[in-house]
């Protein structure tokens, strides 16, 4: 009886320890495609888009200090940004 009980247990936290992992990875995949969006944006450059220039600074310094774009990408897009 104590088998049991100690073996459904540990199927429960074996299938908890599961259900974390993929809740965790599922949020990283919607975490980088996020910012493969933003760095998208920022690379391609949608001029229809009406700017706000400090606030669009602000987005492209978080996306070069989180690692998503190069340096060379961040001065293109920050240049472009303020030429407009």
């Amino acid at each position: 009886m104590q088998a049991i009980i100690f073996i459904s247990l540990s199927l429960i936290i074996i299938l908890f320890v599961i259900y974390l992992g993929v809740s965790a990875v599922q949020k990283g995949l919607k975490s980088k495609q996020k910012l493969n969006e933003e760095k998208d944006k920022f690379l391609d450059g949608d001029d229809s888009i009406e700017i706000n220039i400090s606030e669009e600074l602000n987005k492209l310094n978080d996306l070069f200090q989180s690692g998503a774009i190069t340096e060379d990408e961040f001065k293109k897009a920050k240049e472009k940004i303020l030429n407009q």
